[in-house]
């Protein structure tokens, strides 16, 4: 009885080893990159740049507000 009870010990023990040490060797999950965000001149709603309206150096969510803007 000893004697099981030692080898179900040892292996949960290198079960365990096993799962650690195959846990670090995974990178961790990489995340998108943040985007950056700009500001409507217009409403002063925040949208991703590559998203926005432009005009010089002024953003827009919305073709739109820039053209109120202009006006």
């Amino acid at each position: 009885m000893r004697l099981l009870l030692l080898i179900i010990a040892l292996g949960l023990g290198i079960a365990i080893i096993k799962h650690l040490l195959s846990a670090k060797g995974t990178p961790p999950a990489r995340e998108n990159p943040p985007t950056a965000m700009v500001r409507c001149q217009q409403c002063g709603v925040h949208i991703p740049e590559e998203e926005a309206f432009h005009e010089d150096k002024l953003f827009f969510c919305s073709d739109e507000h820039r053209s109120q803007y202009r006006s």
